[in-house]
């Protein structure tokens, strides 16, 4: 077995990089990763297959467009934050 590879990589949701391993069994290319990272992965992947999701991004684009939009200061006042 060839040694193992230490790396690091990010996804739109992560704020810091995840360690993952690479290794190949037998002739195909494998990735190892924290089961937190894989569970958001699936997760990122549930969302973007949503017929839903296109509707609201556009509706967001409408709405930012309008200049339909908040302040962080408005937004963490609306959600009751300092």
């Amino acid at each position: 077995m060839p040694p193992l590879v230490d790396d690091a990589w990010y996804n739109r949701s992560m704020t810091k990089a995840a360690p993952h391993t690479s290794i190949t069994v037998g002739d195909q290319p494998v990735v190892i990763l924290p089961l937190e990272e894989y569970e958001r992965l699936r997760e990122d992947i549930e969302l973007s297959r949503s017929k839903l999701l296109p509707k609201k991004v556009a509706e967001a684009r409408r709405q930012f467009a309008k200049g339909e939009v908040l302040t962080s200061t408005q937004l963490r006042g609306s959600l009751g934050l300092k």
